[in-house]
């Protein structure tokens, strides 16, 4: 059944491939700046692992495009430690003022295969918005490296065992930004075209992951989109 839907989508059409921008490690911390009607920042930065923090620059800021550059051990070790004790989990998801023309802050922490999201348009609690003057600090330094992925965007067609959610694999994946592209089967949530980033000619690395997942039946590459390429 599964060549059934690769052939369907070798004659219905192919998607296009997407670049992105990302480390090569797990996501550890992330944080957003939203636009507001004045001259506020508007960046994205992620915090990885090992280190790697990676910059998104958008509007007024002092430089433009995507850039990393790599704490040390001493400075990833001291973050590490602080998010721990800060215990994140417990906090809300949302702080929220009735505050006009206040720009938001996003959060997205990672931890094991959680994902805690805290929103606030106006103030974090105190030792939240400590972490966030410390890390808005690390946007304003002046030595970011621009950078390129050499990762490509690649797609595989999964089926998943019945009653399997496809959002307990997705975390397993982070590294590789696994997202899901669309729902292949009308009638059941079983099978899945999903795509992620890997370096070329590695495909088939990740592809063999995948089909050891426990709640994977049956996976392949969609080769559909090579012809795109």
């Amino acid at each position: 059944m599964l060549r059934i839907f690769i052939i369907l989508l070798i004659a219905g059409g192919c998607s296009k491939k997407i670049q992105s921008v990302t480390g090569q490690n797990q996501k550890l911390l992330e944080m957003s700046k939203s636009p507001c009607f004045g001259f506020c920042p508007v960046y994205h930065l992620v915090v990885f692992e090992d280190g790697l923090m990676r910059l998104t620059a958008k509007q007024n800021m002092k430089i433009s495009g995507t850039y990393t550059k790599q704490l040390s051990v001493a400075e990833i070790k001291a973050i590490k430690s602080r998010l721990d004790k800060m215990k994140l989990l417990e906090y809300q998801d949302e702080y929220r003022e009735p505050v006009a023309d206040a720009p938001s802050t996003e959060l997205l922490y990672y931890k094991d295969k959680a994902i805690k999201k805290i929103v606030t348009n106006f103030l974090f609690p105190e030792p939240l918005q400590n972490l966030t003057e410390e890390l808005n600090h690390h946007t304003q330094s002046e030595n970011w490296v621009i950078w390129t992925d050499p990762r490509i965007r690649t797609e595989f067609i999964v089926l998943l065992h019945e009653g399997v959610a496809l959002s307990g694999l997705l975390p397993n994946y982070r590294e590789n930004e696994l997202m899901m592209v669309k729902r292949l089967d009308p009638v059941t949530t079983s099978y899945w075209l999903l795509s992620a980033l890997v370096n070329p000619g590695e495909e088939n690395l990740l592809l063999s992951k995948l089909k050891k997942e426990p709640g994977v039946k049956e996976a392949q590459l969609n080769r559909s989109l090579d012809n795109n390429r």
